[in-house]
């Protein structure tokens, strides 16, 4: 299972995990691309199980909740791939979190704590974070924090 396998390193992770003809679970945010990404992978790896191609958008805790119970199926390795990069102001998700701490770290925490019992059936249970150097970038203000009400 891999969050953001739209673009980027996600993407990157399901082509050579397709390549390697395994079962991918992704849970997309937007259909559109995901049924493309769908159709691309049947197409270059025909030998492969298709693809699971669901919804699950990580700015709402509900959307992430949905996701875990609607996809039945095991889970073997867990893939935390996506992830927004704040522009500095404000946004916030409709469950009322700043937008990056949300989509990068709160809905995260609530996807395996939802797939932990699954992740528990599976002798070679993997979860994978992947991260990057944006953290060198900016700071946390504990002042925004209170003032902004970031939380």
């Amino acid at each position: 299972l891999i969050t953001g396998a739209t673009s980027g390193l996600g993407l990157w992770q399901a082509e050579v995990l397709a390549s390697w003809n395994a079962t991918l679970i992704l849970p997309v945010r937007n259909m559109t691309k995901g049924k493309a990404l769908e159709a691309k992978f049947k197409k270059e790896h025909p030998g492969a199980p298709p693809p699971v191609i669901m919804e699950m958008d990580l700015a709402s805790l509900q959307s992430v909740r949905d996701f875990a119970e609607q996809y039945k199926g095991p889970v073997d390795v867990l893939v935390h791939n996506a992830a927004v990069l704040g522009t500095g102001d404000l946004i916030r998700t409709q469950d009322g979190f700043e937008e990056c701490l949300q989509v990068n770290y709160l809905s995260t925490f609530l996807l395996t704590s939802l797939l932990l019992p699954r992740l528990e059936q599976s002798s070679e249970a993997r979860i994978v974070h992947v991260s990057a150097k944006a953290h060198e970038w900016g700071n946390i203000s504990i002042e925004d924090l209170r003032t902004r009400k970031v939380l």
